[in-house]
């Protein structure tokens, strides 16, 4: 928007209007209706009221947000980085780091701290057949766990019952950034849809 005055001197002030709505017309701006002028479409801009939706600030805040929640919780970590103002694709990335990572801590810990984690996540590495999580591990091994990890029982606790079945630290990290990486692309694709849903 831009102060439009009268053209004569020693005129009265006229109210200031806003030239950009999108039926061409012209409106008073009144600063009490700000957010119900932009609700029926008009376009606000000014030089100067900065643009913080890019910054890289807040871009960076989306990113520690999706690497965090990929530690503890996958499933939710990619669309709350995009709505920390991470662009899909590097939520999307952060999280799978952020969930790799959290696999590979376990796995570099001592027994002590492996230990503290069975007792704190309530972990039963005792076979289930009742449960998913050991149908797949029974019939697909560690791959098939790497890959149902990311919407069960996440990679903390992957490892952990993974090495007490006798899997190799090795092959126990390759499953879990393998196995979430198909999650990774499913979720970011499904948040870029939600928002051009939302344009």
């Amino acid at each position: 928007w831009r102060h439009v005055n009268s053209s004569s001197p020693g005129a009265k002030a006229a109210a200031p209007t806003i030239l950009c709505p999108p039926d061409e017309k012209s409106v008073l701006l009144d600063p009490t209706h700000l957010f119900d002028l932009q609700s029926l479409g008009y376009t606000l801009s000014h030089p100067a009221i900065p643009n913080f939706t890019n910054s890289p600030i807040l871009k960076m805040t989306g990113l520690i947000t999706a690497f965090g929640l990929g530690f503890l919780y996958f499933i939710s970590a990619i669309p709350a980085g995009v709505a920390a103002h991470a662009p899909v694709w590097a939520a999307a990335l952060a999280a799978w780091f952020g969930y790799s990572v959290g696999g590979l801590v376990v796995l570099m810990a001592g027994a002590p701290l492996r230990a503290w984690i069975t007792r704190k996540l309530k972990i039963n590495p005792t076979p289930d057949p009742t449960k998913l999580f050991w149908r797949v591990w029974h019939r697909f091994g560690i791959w098939g766990l790497g890959l149902v990890a990311p919407v069960t029982v996440g990679p903390q606790a992957t490892a952990v019952i993974a090495l007490a079945l006798g899997e190799s630290p090795r092959r126990i990290q390759l499953a879990i950034s393998l196995g979430v990486a198909p999650w990774a692309v499913v979720l970011g694709a499904l948040t870029a849809a939600g928002l051009n849903a939302l344009k």
